[in-house]
């Protein structure tokens, strides 16, 4: 599926007919800025993931990653559009689209960046982005990378990185030589320095007389919270 940016409502029916088929979906909104800005955006992300995947971290760190980028991508859109723009539309909407979470969850599985980015960290940035590009995309250029150089600039230059730490994190690994792993800390939240209760029991779950499915309850989490359960009930 695809998300058409198109503000004359009869050049939007054209492209529908033109490009919708029945395996692929096209629809067509009026916020053309908007919709071009997610997609520079998101390649924003899949470095961040590339860097996740180069420490070996699996998907729930991928998950949390696309969950923080959305956030950012928002935010960003949010902040820096132009409120009288053409055709603006509601952006949490927007992000609903092909065009946001969609595009974002593409991109950081299987795009270019994401690969590129996991090869940087492999290397241990002892070669530059454009050597990378020229072993591994083919003669391909991929605009990731550039897109966190301009990006972090506009951010840098209004004093704003603090808004956006999975953004500034990813360039500190990209450019400042900060360790991969680091990316982490981006997703810690503003509150990741805030003190943690003694025990899990200070906060009561309440279920007495309830019942309570508990779905993966074999081993890992779902085994913790069957026994919190179980134990608090």
């Amino acid at each position: 599926e695809a998300t058409v940016g198109v503000a004359d409502a009869g050049a939007a029916a054209v492209l529908e007919l033109l490009f919708e088929t029945p395996k692929f979906h096209v629809t067509c909104v009026t916020d053309v800025e908007a919709v071009d800005m997610c997609g520079c955006m998101k390649n924003t992300v899949t470095l961040a993931c590339g860097f996740a995947e180069a420490c070996g971290w699996g998907g729930n760190t991928k998950a949390a990653i696309i969950r923080h980028g959305m956030l950012e991508i928002a935010a960003f859109l949010a902040e820096f559009l132009p409120d009288d723009r053409p055709g603006r539309g509601d952006l949490r909407s927007l992000m609903m689209e092909a065009c946001g979470i969609g595009d974002l969850v593409l991109s950081c599985t299987y795009g270019r960046g994401r690969m590129l980015a996991s090869e940087f960290a492999a290397q241990g940035g002892k070669k530059t982005w454009a050597q990378l590009e020229d072993e591994k995309m083919g003669g391909m250029r991929i605009p990731d990378w550039h897109n966190v150089q301009e990006v972090y600039a506009l951010l840098n230059s209004r004093g704003r990185l603090e808004a956006y730490p999975l953004l500034a994190r990813t360039y500190a690994i990209a450019f400042a030589g900060a360790a991969p792993a680091s990316i982490a800390d981006a997703l810690r939240g503003p509150n990741k320095g805030a003190p943690r209760p003694a025990a899990a029991s200070d906060y009561p779950l309440g279920l007495d007389g309830q019942t309570a499915l508990v779905t993966g309850a074999a081993s890992g989490l779902g085994r913790q919270i069957a026994v919190r359960l179980a134990r608090d009930c």
